[in-house]
């Protein structure tokens, strides 16, 4: 990575590139793990964590409400029966996606409330 240095910079699109041994995390930056290496960007003054987590929020919120849809037609015995299996299947996969993607939303809500705590 040493040897491309300016190449990685202007990838990532980041003025400063530094290699450290046994360095602590840096406050307010997420990490990456990529195989023997731990990679820290430092979120800090890129982002607004608190505009960050209310974007989130609502974002679950409507997933979860889409969720709830979703279930609510898989629990209705009439859609089950009279829906083509293909359309069942679409929402049986929507809801799936979307528990994914709660989890994913959730995820970094729990990252971004943790930056608080340091």
């Amino acid at each position: 990575i040493r040897n491309n240095m300016a190449y990685v910079r202007s990838l990532a699109k980041v003025e400063e590139l530094s290699f450290t041994s046994g360095a602590e995390k840096p406050e307010g930056s997420a990490t990456a793990v990529c195989g023997a290496l731990q990679v820290h960007v430092l979120l800090a003054g890129l982002l607004d964590f608190e505009e960050e987590k209310k974007r989130l929020r609502k974002e679950i919120q409507k997933v979860e409400k889409d969720m709830e849809v979703g279930r609510g037609k898989l629990e209705n015995e009439k859609f089950l029966q009279k829906a083509p299996a293909d359309i069942v299947k679409e929402v049986k996969d929507k809801v799936e996606n979307l528990s994914l993607r709660l989890e994913r939303l959730k995820k970094n809500l729990e990252f971004f409330e943790g930056l608080d705590d340091r």
